[in-house]
């Protein structure tokens, strides 16, 4: 039988002094901390994105609610007058009210809003706070009565979303137009 000293060293399987190095789990810790700070700057700039999609959805909703709302009066009113790139149009409605839409400055937050004026009551807003209106204009064509045109206008309307949780840098600008043809014939 082998007599076996003290001395002799055990397989290198059966050592169980084997461990880590320091400079090891500097490395891994390391390499550790630098994912985690990647991921977590991933998802606050995926947290960011998602505000401003959220915002531009919220401006978008609201602006296609005011332009639907001045669409469909125009459509069916009448008197429009001429002005050419005016921020107001005045006319009457298919129940004979006179109604007037601008653009005004809210004397809280000095944030430009579409308004409506029917009948001398108002102004009623008809865009929300997250929404700064810089530019609205009218352009009114066909309104002669031997010109041989169906009245129209043209509606143009920019500005930005101005949620107050998104930076001031970081808010979405939109522009937008549409054309509005009167509905009763006047040729």
């Amino acid at each position: 039988m082998k007599n076996s000293s003290p001395l002799t060293p055990l397989p290198p399987t059966l050592n169980p002094a084997r461990g880590f190095t320091l400079i090891e789990m500097l490395v891994a810790v390391t390499l550790f901390v630098f994912v985690i700070m990647i991921a977590v700057g991933t998802l606050l700039n995926l947290t960011k994105a998602n505000d401003r999609a959220q915002a531009v959805l919220v401006a978008l909703n609201n602006l296609d609610f005011a332009i639907e709302h001045m669409s469909r009066n125009l459509r069916t009113g009448a008197g429009y007058g001429n002005p050419v790139g005016q921020s107001s149009i005045a006319f009457t409605d298919s129940y004979g009210r006179a109604v007037t839409y601008s653009l005004t400055a809210n004397m809280q937050n000095n944030r430009g809003r579409v308004v409506r004026t029917k009948d001398g009551v108002g102004p009623i807003a008809l865009t929300a706070d997250e929404i700064d209106i810089r530019e609205l204009a009218f352009y009114i064509d066909g309104t002669d009565t031997n010109d041989n045109k169906q009245p129209r206008v043209l509606i143009t309307i920019s500005g930005r979303t101005a949620v107050s949780s998104i930076k001031e840098n970081e808010q979405s600008e939109f522009h937008l137009q549409t054309t509005v043809s009167q509905r009763t014939p006047d040729i």
